[in-house]
């Protein structure tokens, strides 16, 4: 397994990403969070095997269609990082 963290920066507050988020991260079995943060990105931790994590990041590449993803930073996840599912914090 594998953990990465992702920051995503545009119009992606108050458009249904972080629902959109946590649907695409159910329907492959991705683990982790999804929050806003107060810089109005959102912020993703992330756990699963590459191939999850790959399609994962591309289907939020693509967007929910309300959404405008002007840029998303990998970055590499903490190693100590446990999830048991995919949450939404506030």
């Amino acid at each position: 397994m594998k953990n990465v963290e992702y920051k995503i920066t545009g119009y992606v507050q108050g458009v249904g990403l972080r629902y959109f988020i946590w649907s695409a991260a159910n329907d492959l079995g991705v683990k982790g969070t999804v929050k806003n943060c107060f810089d109005g990105s959102v912020h993703i931790c992330a756990t699963g095997t590459e191939a999850q994590l790959k399609r994962f990041k591309e289907i939020i590449a693509e967007g929910n269609g309300y959404s405008k993803i002007h840029e998303m930073e990998e970055i590499a996840g903490k190693a100590d990082s446990v999830f048991e599912s995919f949450l939404i914090l506030r």
